[in-house]
């Protein structure tokens, strides 16, 4: 039981940075547009 609930919370960390990682790589991008 334990082991599926890390498999979720894994799951849901990894959504989050995968999520983080797109929206700062098209801040950098806007950025270098507005250079």
């Amino acid at each position: 039981m334990k082991k599926l609930v890390d498999n979720k919370m894994i799951n849901k960390i990894e959504k989050l940075l995968q999520e983080a990682r797109t929206h700062v790589t098209v801040e950098d991008i806007d950025l270098h547009e507005n250079m």
